[in-house]
């Protein structure tokens, strides 16, 4: 009993120093080596607090874990808006599932769709919890009080949780209305009286919503959990094999005459009359990539549904499902193909550049589903799920944004054509990119404006080392060197 006294006393002061540590880190500073830090912080409670438990499910545990650092690192390294504000649910999300999935008694099915309900369920405790330590603390202060000395300090904390606001606001027109009333104020003591009482009290707050979500969360982790359901008993519906093999051989019938036209364009240099190659790229990239899903969603639910047998019928829809698969990377090649065109003709955006990669995803998603025809013992949500985290993880440790540079680079180079205002909305790599350009060519028109100005503005935005970001550094201390001509 003493024990767990003790060890929740220290987990609350351990929660709590989390929390504080969190609004140095965090609030007033850009996210970026503080992510890194403060995820180590994390973990080094998480195990703590875990000293002498058996960790189960230890493969996806690694994973994830190499997910984590993946994108904690993301943060430090390389500056992507997309991933940056996509990571503030991934992240917490990630480690929320991995601690969750290591500590438990039992092992998880953690391809099985009972983990999402199961998730679900975790988290509804877990707020369950944190609210009734909110009504712990309340019932502990109130019976430390007599009843109207309760009473009495309840009012007077809702009088001035009421009165900061207003007394902030009246002070504000108050300074701005005498100047006497002014300089009086600026002699006061200045981090009290400079109406940033208001910024006090929320970093306080943050500090103790942080504080009292990790130890809830830790203190939910501790716990045994037993109601972990193995399985979830699903009704999938069953199609007859003659159906099926009249819907598949329909489909790859009309793919097969698509490919036949697709092919004058893989292999030759010509073009239906009035199209240029940034209209026919332009065409059809997205229909392609839907037709391509939904024939990855026709070949899946075949084989989840379907009763196949052994026989000669297995065999033809086995070998059918296989054109299907075929005729859908014909698909997906065909889209890229005229992705790259379109890049060709008006440059390499973001966009662009992950559609790639979505489309890279699909191809490896359809080449492992096609082995699944085949040999039906390998698990498809396994395999989806750690493709996604794999590929997702390794775009954060990519610098995408120095990947379109260069790219866009090369292309001006071949062509003469590029977008700088572009460049400059890459942010820090845009900016490298732009020195180069001016290494390379500084007579280039409205170069040196943008700049100037990048130049202008790094010196006006210092920030702490929180907010460390190498490509960041990097463009910042080429922008003191460069002298512009």
């Amino acid at each position: 009993m003493f024990f767990m006294k003790k060890r929740n006393l220290l987990l609350i002061l351990s929660s709590i120093l989390m929390g504080v540590l969190a609004e140095w880190l965090f609030v007033d500073h850009v996210f970026g080596l503080s992510v890194l830090l403060y995820v180590s912080l994390y973990y080094c409670l998480f195990y703590w607090q875990m000293k002498g438990r058996l960790f189960r499910n230890r493969k996806i545990g690694f994973l994830l874990m190499l997910s984590i650092l993946s994108l904690s690192l993301g943060y430090f390294l390389y500056w992507n808006i997309t991933f940056y504000l996509l990571n503030l649910l991934v992240l917490p999300a990630f480690i929320i599932v991995h601690s969750v999935i290591i500590t438990r008694r039992k092992t998880i099915d953690w391809n099985n769709p009972a983990f999402i309900g199961f998730m679900f369920s975790f988290t509804g405790k877990w707020i369950a919890f944190t609210f009734g330590r909110i009504g712990k603390f309340k019932k502990v202060f109130q019976r430390r009080m007599n009843s109207g000395s309760y009473q009495t300090f309840k009012r007077v904390l809702i009088g001035l949780l009421i009165s900061v606001p207003l007394v902030g606001f009246i002070g504000i027109l108050l300074v701005s209305a005498d100047n006497h009333f002014a300089e009086l104020m600026a002699r006061l003591p200045l981090k009290f009286f400079n109406l940033q009482i208001g910024d006090e009290i929320f970093r306080t707050i943050f500090v103790l919503m942080v504080s009292l979500i990790l130890y809830s969360f830790i203190r939910m982790l501790r716990r045994n959990e037993k109601d972990y359901p193995r399985s979830m008993d699903i009704q999938r519906p069953s199609w007859e094999t003659t159906i099926i093999v009249t819907v598949l051989i329909s489909l790859n019938a009309l793919y097969a005459l698509f490919t036949f036209v697709q092919f004058q364009y893989f292999f030759s240099d010509t073009l239906l009359a009035g199209y240029t190659y940034a209209d026919y790229a332009r065409r059809g990239f997205f229909e392609l990539i839907v037709v391509t899903l939904i024939n990855w969603s026709i070949v899946v639910a075949v084989i989840k549904s379907s009763d196949k047998g052994e026989g000669v019928m297995s065999r033809v829809t086995n070998i059918l499902l296989t054109l299907l698969i075929g005729m859908s990377g014909i698909m997906l090649y065909s889209a890229a193909m005229r992705l790259g065109l379109y890049e060709e003709a008006y440059g390499f955006t973001m966009s662009r550049v992950l559609a790639h990669s979505f489309m890279a995803l699909i191809g490896v998603i359809l080449a492992f589903t096609l082995l699944k025809i085949w040999y039906v013992r390998l698990s498809l949500s396994r395999f989806y799920i750690i493709t996604v985290m794999i590929i997702y993880s390794g775009l954060n440790l990519v610098d995408l944004n120095g990947l379109i540079v260069e790219k866009n680079i090369d292309r001006y180079e071949q062509t003469g054509k590029i977008d700088l205002y572009y460049f400059e909305q890459m942010s820090y790599a845009g900016t490298l990119g732009l020195i180069d350009l001016y290494k390379q060519d500084p007579s280039l028109p409205g170069l040196k404006e943008l700049l100037v100005r990048e130049q202008e503005g790094a010196v006006d935005q210092k920030e702490s080392w929180q907010s460390t970001n190498l490509v960041k550094k990097e463009a910042e201390k080429k922008l003191e060197k460069l002298e512009l001509r």
